[in-house]
């Protein structure tokens, strides 16, 4: 497996445990909307699994896999500009959804702090989800046809 493999399965592998952590501590903001506990949980569950497989199918040098990972980080990009101009637009809401979450913290959430949190989440995400797609498709002969 050529090293830049290795990255991308950490990369994922990161994603993964993010997962987890949104089904132990379930709360995740889409858009404007606030997700808590089941369908949260849900949502965690359904991206875990979507990335066990894809890193399951890079280890095993599926083609489905190569597609599948593409996929999911082309649109998992998407996603993550559709949350940063949702949050632009309604950072008051968006502050408010998360004080009302976990109130014992209200104070932290500053428009500063929150600001700086989703531009980063979006940063980040953007960048690894780049790497992963720009190292898959120059390791493509890795792949089973």
């Amino acid at each position: 497996m050529p090293r830049v493999l290795v990255y991308v399965l950490i990369f994922i592998g990161i994603g993964v445990v993010s997962s987890v952590l949104g089904i132990i501590n379930p709360f995740v903001i889409i858009g404007n909307m606030g997700l808590e506990e089941w369908p949260a949980r849900i949502y965690f569950l359904l991206i875990g699994i979507l990335l066990m497989t894809c890193f399951y199918g890079i280890i095993k040098k599926e083609s489905w896999a190569y597609k599948l990972t593409i996929n999911w980080y082309i649109l998992h990009s998407i996603i993550l500009l559709f949350n940063f101009v949702m949050f632009v637009l309604n950072m008051d809401e968006v502050i408010s959804l998360k004080q009302a979450h976990n109130p014992e913290h209200a104070q932290i959430y500053t428009s500063a702090s929150v600001s700086f949190t989703m531009f980063s989440t979006f940063l980040l995400g953007v960048v690894f989800a780049l790497f992963i797609i720009v190292n898959l498709y120059r390791n493509k002969e890795y792949f089973n046809k």
